[in-house]
């Protein structure tokens, strides 16, 4: 798992689609050109920190994120890899855990590869949880995510799957409605088409 080549294959994707981004953002028309600026920035944060290890990297790419201070979205995607870096240090995730787990799952179209992964699984929806309520600008919290978000992200699985698509393509659904990209329509755009590109990158 290359973290800096699966940005940079976000950033990619990014650009092609950055004026259809834009004409999306009814509020202030720059979606895209944020969006792109944000994986352009985080790739090239990635790549400089390689050498620090997953959890190392991403806090270098979320430090990287904050720092772009007029990128609304750059602040919302530095928040929640903040949460992701705490889940997956308080688990002990490393990139192979982590490759472990989604590339069956993109594979095989077989969700019980990640389920069954027990700390990867725990990590990622403890990341979520812990992301909503930063974003609800809640204070920390060291408890596991509770029921009611394990029902939430269960139920976000369970639409994606009926509303169909490549496994990517369902699982970014699933996710991107369960986070809090989905509280802005562009940013929940945005955000499934980034992901997915993420999750098939891995593969590639």
């Amino acid at each position: 798992m290359d973290l800096s080549r699966s940005l940079n294959a976000v950033a990619d994707v990014l650009a092609a689609q950055r004026e259809n981004l834009n004409r999306a953002d009814t509020v202030n028309g720059n979606h895209g050109d944020h969006m792109l600026e944000a994986f352009q920035a985080a790739a090239l944060a990635a790549r400089e920190n390689a050498n620090r290890g997953l959890t190392g990297a991403l806090e270098a790419v979320s430090q990287r994120l904050a720092g772009l201070e007029n990128n609304g979205s750059a602040q919302v995607y530095s928040r929640g890899l903040a949460s992701f870096v705490e889940q997956f240090r308080k688990h002990e995730i490393t990139e192979a855990d982590l490759a472990r787990a989604v590339q069956p799952v993109i594979e095989n179209r077989d969700l019980s590869a990640i389920t069954s992964s027990g700390n990867v699984f725990q990590a990622l929806v403890g990341a979520m949880a812990a992301w909503q309520r930063a974003e609800n600008g809640e204070p920390p919290d060291d408890r596991e995510a509770g029921m009611g978000y394990w029902m939430e992200i269960g139920m976000a699985y369970m639409q994606a799957q009926r509303r169909g698509g490549s496994t990517a393509q369902i699982l970014a659904d699933a996710a991107v409605t369960a986070s809090p990209l989905s509280r802005v329509p562009h940013r929940e755009l945005s955000g499934k088409l980034t992901l997915q590109t993420f999750l098939e990158a891995v593969l590639d």
